[in-house]
């Protein structure tokens, strides 16, 4: 800059910037561990607001406190639904979305651990995608959240599904894939995948942008 000065100032200019990605953001792990308070994770937001982020996002396995299902979440431990409303408010005039998540299918230990979910479990950990009951169960918890999140975006965590031992057929992954896509308390505002672009023009809608996108299908 010194080497600019001229009679002791700069000369004027005109800065014009934009962010390469339209998706910045970052993730809070509210699963292992201690949740999260709100007082930090507005923090969390106004510091990543300064870092020119635009949307935040956590990693949720069981730590929700679930009204239909209370038995699932921690006493004490958990992240309250008027919380994460406080918080997508909070966020907003930050310039910050916040995104919801639930685990699915995978990472599912501490709750089928529970005698009420027991006979959801295809293994250990994992929800059975074949079992009609499941999708009711995931529709349950996406209906719960993703309201409460400012964010259109949903991710789901549906991965590591495999076709079973008993299976033979090698189209399992993608039947499960279409049956999660048709989740009503998601399939019309949320999408399981955020996609980074080069340009500061929102692009035009299309299925892909909202709903949940199964999987490598298509």
């Amino acid at each position: 800059m010194r080497a600019n000065v001229r009679g002791g100032g700069l000369p004027r200019l005109a800065i014009r910037d934009w962010p390469a990605l339209r998706y910045r953001g970052f993730q809070d792990d509210m699963t292992r561990g201690e949740s999260t308070t709100l007082p930090m994770l507005e923090r969390e937001v106004q510091t990543g607001s300064l870092l020119k982020m635009n949307f935040w996002t956590y990693y949720m396995e069981n730590q929700f406190a679930f009204a239909k299902h209370p038995d699932i979440g921690p006493p004490g431990g958990c992240l309250l639904p008027e919380d994460l409303k406080a918080l997508s408010e909070y966020a907003g005039r930050y310039g910050v979305e916040i995104v919801g998540n639930q685990q699915s299918f995978r990472h599912m230990e501490k709750i089928l651990e529970l005698p009420a979910y027991k006979d959801l479990a295809e293994s250990p950990g994992a929800l059975d995608p074949q079992n009609e009951a499941t999708y009711q169960f995931l529709d349950d918890l996406y209906s719960e959240v993703a309201p409460l999140a400012s964010s259109p975006l949903f991710p789901a965590g549906a991965r590591r599904v495999q076709p079973p031992p008993r299976s033979t057929s090698t189209t399992h992954s993608v039947l499960w894939a279409y049956r999660f896509s048709s989740i009503r308390s998601t399939s019309s505002t949320c999408s399981s995948s955020i996609k980074p672009e080069r340009s500061s023009r929102r692009p035009s809608s299309s299925r892909w942008q909202r709903g949940i996108v199964a999987p490598a299908s298509e």
